[in-house]
């Protein structure tokens, strides 16, 4: 049940309490359920007809941007990406650093690579030393760049022009969903009350 839960991307007990009736899954969960199980939904649901939900895409979730060491997929709306879900990865977040954002340790943030950055947008990045973040980002009239957290436990984390021209930090797009470990998932428009556009960015 534990590797199930982990595969899905919620607790172990919140699968017990789904598995016994006493609690009442969210659509991402039962379709991350059946997907895991190997089963449709239609079939996980006892019926004999397919039941059509939402238009959902198949995100794959990796253990580092840079690699394509898949561990699972987490199912997701296709209306929240820009353009098409080609450049689209998943990844699970450690720490408490966007608490104040709803994006709690263990919770998985889906990313969009094709989104542009604007102030105050949940992005993914790296630094130079592999550190793998997940922050608002800011941009200053002097060209520098400031990553922040929703924790005020958490520090700022601020590159200089000349540090950005020296590759210490690179973006890997903007957050567009999370999956949180308790089985809550929302896109991050209705987090910051606006999305990322597609284009470019840094």
């Amino acid at each position: 049940m534990k590797e199930v839960a982990f595969r899905i991307g919620i607790a172990p007990p919140y699968l017990s309490q789904i598995e016994n009736n006493k609690r009442t899954p969210s659509v991402y969960v039962l379709v991350n359920l059946a997907v895991v199980l190997g089963v449709s939904l239609d079939s996980l649901f006892g019926f004999d007809e397919p039941l059509k939900i939402l238009d959902a895409v198949k995100i794959p979730v990796v253990d580092h941007p840079d690699t394509n060491n898949i561990l699972h997929f987490v199912y997701v709306p296709v209306n929240v990406f820009v353009s098409g879900t080609e450049r689209a990865l998943a990844i699970r977040v450690k720490g408490d650093d966007m608490i104040g954002s709803g994006i709690l340790n263990n919770s998985i943030v889906v990313v969009d690579k094709n989104s542009s950055i604007e102030n105050g947008c949940i992005v993914l990045a790296l630094s130079a030393y592999g550190d793998v973040m997940v922050r608002h980002f800011y941009r200053g009239v002097d060209g520098s760049v400031e990553l922040r957290p929703s924790n005020i436990n958490s520090p700022c984390m601020r590159f200089t022009k000349r540090e950005l021209k020296e590759k210490r930090l690179r973006l890997v797009g903007g957050v567009v969903w999370t999956c949180s470990e308790i089985g809550k998932y929302r896109s991050v428009a209705n987090i910051l009350g606006k999305r990322p556009k597609g284009g470019d960015f840094l």
